[in-house]
């Protein structure tokens, strides 16, 4: 008896610790196979899929979802140029999440209309990384406007072709303006989160204001410094363009480009031990194009 209720006791206890959003839950997929296509558009895998519902005001269930797109030209190419401009204009598309066989058989097929793209994480590009270069995507819509479909009929269409390699996030090339850029080392901490209703009346923006983290070495740091200086007068045309390629694996030819608008460095860090610095950078906008 007394083993009996301390199970009891025990359950109890844990039931006690569910958050008061007890139907929250955050589920990951990674021993399938995913793919994503955008407005009935052509499918492109992903991978890392995850899945979050939460009760919201009104007993409405909200629900979220993550994947990554691997960078490419194409087919990921497409879809990430039309997931910027959806976030950037504040568009509602239509979002098919697919899980398959390994033969490319539809097990499960999860439709979001009516959905927002919430956020993009870019990769951190870093001359000494080892990774593929991969965006993180963040879906919303609420689950009125979610379909489950568990028994899906037909095969995912999904043509790899001979532009799809993979691109290690190594491989880029920054451009800030007319600044040195020889000894750029490291881009990173890119979140781009979409503004709604489009525009930011404070900033001009499409998007919500956020920064970036350049390491910059060598010769370089000088001029990025001065420029840094010139920011702080808070003049318009202190701001400059910023460009990251991603290239191929000859680090000869560019496939995709992002460039962000009207940036200025806004701080100034040393590296200890190092004559590197990291310059945090301002972003207001950004664009992606396939070269």
């Amino acid at each position: 008896m007394k083993a009996i209720m301390n199970v009891l006791l025990t359950a109890i206890l844990l039931f006690s610790l569910v958050p008061e959003n007890a139907l929250a839950q955050k589920t990951r997929y990674d021993e399938y196979k995913w793919y994503v296509s955008l407005n009935n558009g052509q499918s492109v895998f992903i991978n890392n899929i995850e899945f979050f519902d939460s009760v919201g005001a009104g007993g409405i269930i909200h629900s979220q979802a993550w994947f990554d797109v691997y960078i490419n030209r194409e087919p990921a190419g497409t879809l990430i140029s039309e997931l910027i401009t959806a976030l950037k204009i504040n568009k509602n598309v239509t979002v098919d999440l697919s899980r398959t066989s390994s033969n490319l058989d539809m097990l499960e097929n999860k439709q979001y209309r009516n959905t927002k793209i919430a956020e993009l994480q870019l990769p951190d590009f870093d001359v000494s990384a080892t990774v593929i270069a991969k965006i993180r995507v963040k879906i919303e819509t609420t689950s009125a406007n979610i379909t489950i479909n568990n028994a899906p009929n037909g095969k995912i269409s999904f043509s790899i072709g001979a532009k799809s390699k993979m691109v290690q996030a190594s491989n880029f090339r920054l451009f800030f303006g007319g600044l040195p850029c020889q000894f750029v080392k490291k881009a990173s901490g890119i979140k781009v989160i979409g503004v709604s209703p489009p525009g930011n009346y404070r900033t001009n923006s499409t998007i919500l204001p956020t920064t970036m983290l350049v390491e910059v070495g060598g010769s370089d740091v000088n001029k990025w410094y001065e420029q840094f200086l010139q920011n702080n007068s808070g003049l318009e045309e202190n701001k400059l363009d910023l460009t990251i390629e991603l290239m191929d694996a000859t680090m000869k030819k560019a496939i995709v480009e992002f460039r962000f608008v009207r940036s200025a460095i806004t701080t100034a860090q040393s590296i200890d031990n190092s004559v590197n610095k990291v310059f945090e950078i301002s972003i207001s906008d950004i664009s992606f194009k396939l070269l």
